[in-house]
């Protein structure tokens, strides 16, 4: 494949599809927790390794290039992984709202300390009134570009980006 950004993006959809699904497979609970920690991970090094392609290709790479290199990554994987999400609440497992919603009520509770019964009680019913629908999820995902996803390609730019040593621009 040509285009390090598609590529790269393919990669990490997959390989985030891929740890999900075997979290799941493993401990329900697990693909609310450990697999978002290690989907960060393949996310990063995929967005790196698209911006190290292109940086190896032209032997510099501008922070502009970079960052729209990491994000494409980004934007590709990310989608897969909410289509992958929609379809486990919708298609494969529709008792999957229901386990989350106890996870966030004992993450609450947890914070009863914190927290009166009676702001728990709003919370919940907040999570509970969030549907897997693809008006939702696309949202989620439009806002997820942003936030992490901009931010973490501008990162990942300014750490790799290398000044082009015949024109000294970057």
């Amino acid at each position: 494949m040509e285009n390090p950004s598609v590529k790269w993006g393919l990669i990490a959809g997959l390989g985030v599809m891929i740890t999900s699904l075997l979290f799941y497979l493993v401990n329900v609970n697990w693909f609310f927790s450990i697999s978002s920690y290690v989907s960060w991970i393949v996310y990063i090094a995929c967005m790196v390794f698209a911006v190290k392609d292109m940086r190896g290709k032209h032997g510099f790479i501008s922070f502009k290039d970079a960052f729209s290199t990491a994000f494409i990554v980004y934007a590709i994987s990310s989608l897969m992984y909410f289509i992958f999400y929609y379809l486990m609440f919708n298609v494969i497992d529709p008792g999957l709202a229901e386990i989350q919603q106890e996870i966030a009520r004992e993450a609450m509770e947890s914070f009863s300390s914190f927290m009166t019964e009676e702001q728990i009680e709003e919370a919940m019913a907040r999570v509970e009134d969030q549907s897997m629908n693809i008006g939702t999820l696309g949202v989620g995902y439009l806002f997820n570009l942003i936030f992490p996803g901009a931010i973490m390609a501008a990162i990942i730019a300014i750490i790799l980006k290398k000044d082009n040593p015949n024109t000294g621009i970057v």
